[in-house]
């Protein structure tokens, strides 16, 4: 669409009625480089869980990234306290060396306490561990992340540090995208390494790809339907046209299925030239695939304001789908419109 209508970043909006829907439109617009602003919500670049398993990755990258290590050292809790850190970080000084090295020296030179000296080694271990294995044939990628978030315990951290188990869940799902990110890109790329997954989902440096002016003036903008009440786009994309996601599941129980068709109502409205809408064949809850159902609502759109074209993102298959025979028509790939 930008290619052919001039289109500027800004002139772009995805909405969705859950913040969670937002993680797999960061990451291909991370993947694009594209900038973009996540507005009524929290970046999921920048939740606690995704910025942990992210720091860890750029320090089996690179020992010198100080920032990443400092952020991580004591994540889970091993005993690593600011007495010890500042003890490193002053030998790191006199010595002219990166932190990764000073905590090797300090550890030789027996200047920690007992505790810190045995969560250092635990933390050296499996950085060292793994840096082995993420430079080495065998496991693949995907495997080695895993096997990383195994080893350091991080469900159990996740569950510890989260107020309850929805909480918990929501979290671990968080890192479960990350993971898949890492899978998902392996899968694609023809020599893939950690240095150059990094690179290509942003996440490696990713402040300097864009400033914050081009943030705030011209960025695809993600955002729940309830915020973008009043605001209008050329180009707007809804996510989820679903049972369980538009209406909500909730409203079925709190009889709140007219508000769930105002918002409906209110997504399609914000589009001001193009509107898309954009349903999942299927969906992954609680670790089971389950087939999607389109939302009830669309029923209430005239057929004839309807294009309609099945995508399969694995394959590039598309096919038109004809309402009256059930048989499915080999077509260019066009989107739905108002």
């Amino acid at each position: 669409i930008q290619g052919k209508t001039g289109a500027r970043n800004g002139d772009f909006a995805i909405l969705y009625r859950s913040n969670t829907q937002s993680r797999p439109f960061e990451l291909a617009l991370r993947k694009a480089g594209r900038p973009y602003v996540v507005i009524g919500g929290q970046d999921f670049f920048e939740r606690a869980e995704v910025r942990d398993i992210v720091a860890y990755l750029k320090v089996l990258a690179n020992p010198r990234d100080e920032a990443s290590l400092l952020r991580i050292i004591n994540v889970p809790r091993r005993g690593v306290g600011d007495a010890s850190l500042m003890a490193v970080h002053q030998r790191c000084k006199d010595a002219k060396a990166s932190f990764n090295v000073g905590l090797r020296d300090a550890l030789g030179a027996g200047e920690l306490s007992r505790t810190a000296q045995q969560g250092v080694e635990e933390f050296l271990t499996v950085t060292d561990q793994h840096r082995r294995l993420f430079r080495a044939d065998g496991p693949t990628l995907g495997e080695n992340v895993r096997s990383l978030v195994d080893a350091i315990d991080y469900r159990d951290e996740v569950n510890r540090t989260s107020k309850n188990r929805e909480q918990a869940d929501f979290r671990w799902e968080n890192v479960e995208t990350v993971m898949k990110a890492v899978e998902q890109y392996e899968g694609e790329a023809e020599n893939p390494t950690l240095h150059d997954f990094l690179d290509v989902s942003s996440l490696n440096g990713d402040e300097g790809r864009y400033s914050k002016e081009d943030r705030r003036q011209n960025a695809v903008t993600l955002q729940t339907i309830h915020s973008a009440k009043g605001l209008e786009y050329p180009f707007v994309f809804v996510a989820g046209v679903e049972e369980g996601l538009l209406p909500h599941d909730r409203s079925l129980k709190e009889n709140s299925l007219d508000e769930e068709r105002r918002l409906f109502y209110v997504a399609m409205t914000r589009a001001k030239r193009h509107l898309t809408l954009f349903e999942a064949h299927a969906r992954v809850k609680h670790g089971r695939e389950r087939m999607s159902v389109t939302s009830r609502f669309m029923k209430d759109i005239p057929a004839e304001l309807i294009t309609q074209h099945i995508y399969a993102a694995r394959d590039m298959v598309e096919a038109r789908v004809d309402p009256n025979k059930g048989q499915k028509k080999p077509r260019k790939k066009r989107t739905r419109r108002k």
